[in-house]
């Protein structure tokens, strides 16, 4: 545990920190020899910093200088230059890093691993952590072991409840994509899967999918292993409502039945190519299709090499504007995030990027940027 009141140093410059509710009342951090009070609120939900340069100690090992006066707040103590063989580090380990507590097996640590990271419980071994993990994102539980999370992955996408092995998650994985049930594996799904597709029952493994599966096609029934479709299969028998790409098949099916326009080499498609998907103007070679591609993503515009997309992309995704070549969207990228401005190349990105955090002003290359990086870590 942290002593009431502590302090560390770092280049001769004293160090400590206060914190409120849910985190011990005193730990400390430091950076560049200047002292930062650190004070957190309940759930660590906000850091305020605040610098002095008032008090000052010198010495390792075992020195202390007697200028320190903190008016019984921080306690002078003996510094001992701790061991990794479960000796409480009270300073800091061979890298600098300032370590409050134990050592790296399994006890406690109330600052900083290896890395630099902010801990101010537990170690990596299933114990709570109350901040961040080793990059940077805020994770307000517990481990990577089962246990729960109620802040964010390491993506930086909120997880209000438990891990990727079965427990339910009440907000979004990886790809930012809502799921307000269960995970991948058999458990219901409230709403959407991977790729956004909302699912409304079950998971893709027999279970009744009462939306629709991976590809956007609506299921009102079963699953695609046998169970009931209210229409037919893919053997010929009519099929009166749609194909596992979401596209609808009012006749019949790939192998001769009549379609009611044209094949897929350079002839006008008004109807359905060997897909099933809907095309009203012309092939899949530069010339302007009005409708859809071959996955049934609507497009209103050009192709897919740098002339204008004014509806969707190859996933389904909304693009307003342009390419995928520096020209603006203003709209989402191949994952469902938002991007308000520019490509991925330099450009501003005013929301978010492909992880789904913050950005509000540039890029990953040197721009000025307001709000996360790519770990969720707030700048």
């Amino acid at each position: 545990m942290v002593r009431e009141s502590s302090c560390l140093y770092r280049d001769g410059i004293v160090v400590w920190v206060t914190m409120e509710t849910k985190v011990r009342e005193s730990s400390c951090l430091y950076r560049d020899g200047i002292v930062v009070w650190v004070t957190m609120e309940t759930k660590v939900q906000r850091i305020i910093m605040f610098v002095s340069r008032r008090y000052r100690c010198v010495g390792h090992d075992g020195e202390v200088d007697s200028r320190i006066n903190t008016n019984n707040t921080i306690r002078q103590f003996m510094r001992r230059k701790p061991d990794d063989c479960g000796v409480a580090n009270y300073c800091e380990d061979d890298c600098g890093v300032a370590k409050y507590c134990e050592d790296d097996y399994g006890v406690a640590k109330y600052c900083e691993d290896d890395c630099g990271v902010a801990k101010y419980c537990e170690d990596d071994y299933g114990v709570v952590k109350y901040c961040e993990d080793d990059y940077g994102v805020a994770k307000y539980c517990e481990d990577d072991c089962g246990v729960a999370k109620y802040c964010e992955d390491d993506c930086g996408v909120a997880k209000y409840c438990e891990d990727d092995y079965g427990v339910a998650k009440y907000c979004e994985d990886d790809c930012g994509v809502a799921k307000y049930c269960e995970d991948d594996y058999g458990v219901v799904k409230y709403c959407e899967d991977d790729y956004g597709v909302a699912k409304y029952c079950e998971d893709d493994y027999g279970v009744a999918n009462y939306c629709e599966d991976d590809y956007g096609v609506a299921n009102y029934c079963e699953d695609d292993y046998g169970v009931a479709k209210y229409c037919q299969d893919d053997c010929g028998v009519a099929k009166y409502c749609e194909d596992d790409y979401g596209v609808a098949k009012y006749c019949e099916d790939d192998c001769g039945v009549a379609k009611y326009c044209e094949d897929d080499y350079g002839v006008a498609n008004y109807c359905e190519d060997d897909y099933g998907v809907a095309k009203y103007c012309e092939d899949d070679y530069g010339v302007a299709k009005y409708c859809e591609d071959d996955y049934g993503v609507a497009k209103y515009c050009e192709d897919d090499y740098g002339v204008a997309n004014y509806c969707e992309d190859d996933y389904g995704v909304a693009k307003y504007c342009e390419d995928d070549y520096g020209v603006a969207k203003y709209c989402e990228d191949d994952y469902g995030v938002a991007k308000y401005c520019e490509d991925d190349y330099g450009v501003a990105k005013y929301c978010e990027d492909d992880c789904g955090v913050a950005k509000y002003c540039e890029d990953d290359y040197g721009v000025v940027k307001y709000c996360e990086d790519d770990y969720g870590v707030a700048k």
